[in-house]
């Protein structure tokens, strides 16, 4: 009989706490979830510490803030010095497997470390054939209305980017035959993550405990889900998406243009799918593993649409962004909707604490069912952009960090007097208190550097740069990581 639970960490990449119906939107995207709410835990401010994938992963993964492993700014994978939850629970007689469909969380940048078996789905990305060019970055480049000009201007962007003509035009076929309903292939992962998750389950020792990490993509670009799901909210048909625009910010005035507003609708749609899917997940669980099973859902960071004059998660602290979403069923614990704000970066000190391991250096000493914590803090990169931006997001040329308490929200320049003060209350920032209240200012910046100075950056005794290889670098640029 084993005295420690399994447990489960779920990520959904990309998906913001708006966007799901058990928070509150006015779209039934999430039913599973909500029904998953009533009988457990529900985190209601839940922050990622960073803006995108590899830096709020190793936060969870290492319990660490950015500024400390820096990982996805200064260096590309995880410092060695930090140890893993995987490795701490790997030395304690876990066995742990991971499954992932992101590129970053791949055994490339070494987010395998401490896993007995990880998978990394390399063909979630709807393009089979390793060497041709992304489609979806193809289309940035091409800016001809007309047929020649277009395909002309696709034959050199393929030359120029060293791809194989064939294989570009394969996957094309291929994108053109799944949107036609000829067959589909519209999953970024979600089936053969399940599918891989139940056929271990029914094989795995029963005597003992496991961790299991997943990585669901389906929230990220290009929001690939069947179409019976896209057209939910709005026609599948229509084909507008991230490559109709060509810029990652937006001068609005408040207002999304019809091209935010298809591509929430494709959002939508891709959350309802992740939902169903995570359903179809929870069953396996039931049926294979025991009532013990501890199982956490989360998001690494959510997605801006226009809104601080945004798209897409480039950079960037507001709420459209860090605020996602946190649900834990711990049989251990009563049904409960939690208000505090707590961080993603506390799963792994709550991990450790509840099975009664110690925490390694670096890990915060928090928990997310406690209130005696430290504030909720996080970081983000400068915007790299190599042209004009509108005034309205200028600061984002510069490093920020926030923190967070149950009154207010602080986003602040590293490296500037920039300063932003919201209520936590005004879950869309839609008032910026910082002329009012400069005495809450001062405060919080001292919180941020009273946390900063207790945690170095161990960057320096690490470059952590990896040689990414040809079919590694076309992932990166097919979710619009890299040009």
């Amino acid at each position: 009989m084993r005295d420690k639970p399994n447990i489960i960490l779920v990520v959904l990449d990309t998906v913001r706490a708006r966007n799901l119906s058990c928070y509150g939107y006015h779209r039934q995207t999430t039913p599973f979830l909500t029904d998953f709410a009533s009988d457990n835990t529900l985190f209601e401010n839940a922050f990622s510490p960073a803006e995108w994938t590899p830096t709020s992963h190793a936060s969870i993964f290492t319990g660490t803030y950015p500024w400390v492993h820096q990982t996805g700014r200064k260096s590309s994978k995880l410092h060695p010095q930090l140890e893993t939850l995987a490795e701490v629970l790997q030395s304690d007689g876990y066995e742990t497997v991971g499954f992932s469909s992101n590129t970053y969380i791949s055994p490339v940048f070494e987010f395998d470390r401490g896993f007995d078996t990880f998978l990394f789905n390399s063909s979630a990305f709807g393009e089979p054939f390793s060497d041709g060019v992304p489609i979806q970055q193809m289309r940035q480049s091409i800016d001809s209305a007309t047929f020649p000009g277009e395909a002309w201007q696709a034959l050199k962007y393929i030359r120029n980017n060293d791809g194989s003509l064939v294989q570009t035009f394969g996957n094309w076929i291929v994108k053109k035959l799944n949107k036609r309903g000829v067959f589909s292939q519209a999953d970024s992962g979600a089936q053969k993550a399940n599918s891989f998750v139940r056929d271990w389950l029914r094989r795995r020792d029963d005597d003992q405990p496991f961790f299991l990490f997943i990585n669901y993509m389906e929230g990220h670009t290009p929001y690939q889900a069947p179409d019976q799901y896209l057209a939910d909210f709005g026609d599948p048909s229509d084909d507008r998406g991230w490559e109709s625009l060509d810029r990652f910010f937006a001068d609005t005035d408040g207002d999304l243009d019809p091209t935010a507003s298809r591509l929430q609708d494709l959002y939508d749609g891709s959350i309802s799918y992740l939902d169903a899917q995570l359903r179809e997940l929870t069953e396996s669980i039931d049926e294979y593993a025991d009532d013990e099973t501890l199982i956490i859902i989360t998001g690494d960071h959510g997605e801006a649409f226009g809104e601080h004059d945004i798209y897409g998660h480039t950079a960037g602290l507001y709420n459209e962004i860090t605020r996602v979403p946190l649900l834990i069923r711990d049989p251990a614990r009563k049904k409960e909707t939690s208000s505090e704000p707590v961080s993603i970066q506390w799963i792994m000190p709550t991990l450790l604490e509840r099975i009664g391991l110690s925490l390694p250096e670096y890990c915060v000493d928090a928990s997310l069912f406690e209130s005696s914590n430290p504030p909720v803090v996080g970081d983000t990169k400068a915007l790299d952009l190599s042209v004009d931006i509108p005034d309205s997001i200028g600061h984002l040329t510069q490093p920020a960090r926030f923190c967070v308490d149950d009154e207010w929200k602080l986003i602040s320049g590293v490296d500037s007097d920039y300063s932003e003060l919201y209520m936590i209350s005004d879950e869309e920032e839609t008032e910026d208190c910082f002329s009012r209240y400069p005495d809450r200012v001062s405060e919080y910046r001292n919180r941020l550097s009273a946390e900063i100075e207790r945690f170095p950056d161990l960057s320096e005794s690490y470059s952590g740069q990896v040689s990414i290889d040809s079919e590694t670098s076309q992932q990166l640029k097919e979710l619009g990581y890299v040009e």
